[in-house]
């Protein structure tokens, strides 16, 4: 099977598990003490990048929403 873009990557922001990866991102971005400063004492800063991989596949997981049909993509171009 040949790798190949999802039909509908332009949405793809929507999705929790590309929302959350993003999160990722800019967290390994940040200096250590702002790190600190943002988890506030909650979870140890070097924690944060496993909270949010389990959280990154429970996204991929969840059934999100499909989005809705639009008028006409039914393959019938006649008006009804």
């Amino acid at each position: 099977m040949k790798p190949s873009i999802v039909e509908d990557w332009r949405a793809s922001w929507r999705w929790l598990s590309v929302q959350l990866t993003g999160a990722l991102i800019v967290w390994s971005s940040l200096d250590p003490k702002t790190q600190a400063d943002i988890v506030g004492g909650l979870v140890p800063p070097e924690r944060v990048p496993l909270v949010l991989g389990v959280l990154i596949l429970a996204g991929r997981l969840i059934k999100q929403r499909r989005k809705p049909k639009a008028a006409g993509s039914d393959g019938n171009t006649t008006p009804q």
